[in-house]
């Protein structure tokens, strides 16, 4: 997340916008290892390829029902402040990389 908040500092919103994405997926995979008690999603990748493929995604809806919280997501979908921060990250894509002009306005959190 430094990464991108330098990117974004410095007016690189594309790369900022793309980064931030990344760094909610690895949360909710992180939050997946937690909730199936693996230690490390790498180590588990590699031992059990066939198990894998299910969170090898990049959608943030499936990985927020395969980690488990998306009552708790869904519960806080009433609160503005998280709604307009969701509202920023929602549609990104592992195809962000190839998108051109964001804005200032468009990648902004706060």
């Amino acid at each position: 997340m430094h990464e991108s908040n330098c990117l974004f500092a410095n007016g690189f919103y594309d790369g900022a916008y793309y980064l931030a994405g990344y760094v909610i997926e690895l949360l909710l995979k992180a939050r997946i290892c937690k909730t199936l008690g693996i230690d490390n999603f790498f180590v588990f990748n590699k031992a059990k390829k066939e198990l894998y493929k299910p969170y090898k995604v990049h959608d943030f809806e499936e990985l927020l029902l395969l980690s488990g919280i998306y009552a708790d997501f869904e519960n806080a979908t009433n609160d503005s402040d998280f709604m307009g921060h969701w509202s920023v990250v929602r549609d990104w894509s592992e195809n962000a990389r190839y998108l051109k002009g964001r804005t200032f306005q468009d990648v902004n959190f706060f």
